[in-house]
């Protein structure tokens, strides 16, 4: 959650540091110059005095990353605190890789969490204080200036980082001139001047709680159903796609493995795959849910050099209530369509709400690629007979 609350105020303090750490080498100075920006209840802020504290009086930054996981990452604080401790790993890569590059981003790296985005946003801003020449070379060579796209669509599989670097640069020369700078000279001998200006605090009151975080899931549960609804219209079904992740974004295939008019929609952690659908049961006959259902075939990771396996977990709800669960995945390396059968007698007579959820699998091992765990949806039935099949009895 990065777009209100406590994610709102890690971006615009990030934002407010990198442009601090042009105008000044002190790490601590920047830092409190960035955080001024934030509203005076802001969590956020309280953890900056928080770490700032513990970087004074612990030597170690293993112990100030202890302090910081005990009062700022506990199952007891809202959830919106995963930005609060992330950039309290920003600032321990800060405070104790003590100005030297590879120092500060290993050690926000070594304190988890989001350990890339951390390190990498550590770099950014000591990368802007001390500039791209004092960059040791170990750090950047090694990407042969290419930027390798794996998740972001629209944009090329390969992007070169300067290209990345002087665009930024031209948005920058905008903001300035917009803001009543001015830029002088032509290419890498331009001369910027900037205004100097004191931070202005972020206007925002709200604070964390249980009724704003019910109210944002309840927006983004809006939205989502308002984006998926054209997918759910071409499948045809009758069932609602509800919730899905973008990464992959849904779609209906006209074939996937034997199987014609096949919804395919990939869960994306908090966005798990949802259809619903409301249905009145005959009260004189016996129920049955059938659901036809497949998984994504194994891929071969390139990063970590195994193969990830199609797997996902289907979970069936009636009325909100779980009735059952089955585990979709690969039989001898093959995609194999399945059609589990989930019984809905008890629910005859009645009006009832059924929720098919696809849940990703996360195992002892790191899946990459998300896409190895897209659902795949065909054939879904109620099955109504006037005596219970025999294999129930």
């Amino acid at each position: 959650m990065v777009c209100w609350g406590d994610g709102v105020d890690g971006g615009v303090f990030v934002a407010a540091a990198i442009s601090e750490a042009f105008f000044s080498s002190d790490v601590e100075a920047v830092i409190r110059r960035a955080q001024a920006v934030l509203p005076q209840k802001s969590t956020y802020r309280a953890m900056i005095d928080d770490v700032l504290r513990w970087h004074r009086e612990q030597p170690d930054w293993k112990v100030t990353r202890q302090l910081l996981a005990q009062k700022y990452s506990s199952p007891q604080i809202a959830e919106e605190s995963s930005a609060v401790a992330n950039g309290g790993a920003v600032l321990i890569g800060l405070l104790y890789g003590e100005k030297d590059f590879g120092k500060t981003v290993i050690t926000a790296m070594q304190c988890r969490w989001d350990s890339d985005c951390n390190a990498a946003t550590a770099g950014g801003i000591l990368g802007t204080m001390l500039g791209a020449s004092h960059i040791p070379a170990r750090w950047s060579a090694i990407f042969h200036d290419e930027y390798e796209n794996y998740c972001l669509r629209g944009l090329p599989r390969r992007l070169r980082i300067s290209d990345i670097a002087r665009e930024s640069v031209e948005i920058g020369e905008k903001v300035i001139v917009d803001n009543h700078g001015s830029v002088q000279g032509t290419g890498e001998a331009r001369i910027f001047s900037i205004p100097e200006t004191e931070p202005r605090a972020l206007a925002r009151e709200e604070c964390d709680s249980d009724a704003l975080l019910q109210e944002n899931r309840r927006a983004i549960q809006d939205y989502y159903r308002e984006k998926l609804t054209p997918a759910s219209k071409t499948w045809g079904s009758g069932w609602q796609l509800t919730m899905a992740g973008f990464e992959n974004p849904p779609a209906v295939l006209a074939e996937y493995f034997g199987r014609p008019n096949v919804l395919r929609a990939q869960p994306e952690h908090d966005a798990n795959v949802i259809l619903e659908r409301t249905v009145t049961l005959a009260s004189s006959q016996h129920h049955y849910l059938r659901i036809g259902v497949a998984h994504h075939p194994t891929m071969q990771n390139e990063q970590l050099g195994r193969p990830e396996i199609g797997k996902w977990k289907l979970e069936v709800q009636a009325n909100g209530e779980k009735i059952g669960e089955y585990m979709v995945s690969t039989q001898g390396g093959l995609v194999v369509w399945e059609d589990p059968q989930f019984d809905l007698t008890p629910y005859a007579g009645q009006s009832v709400r059924l929720t098919l959820i696809g849940h990703e699998t996360t195992g002892d091992q790191i899946e990459f690629y998300m896409a190895s765990q897209t659902t795949y949806w065909s054939g879904i039935d109620i099955i109504s007979l006037d005596a219970p099949e025999q294999w129930r009895q």
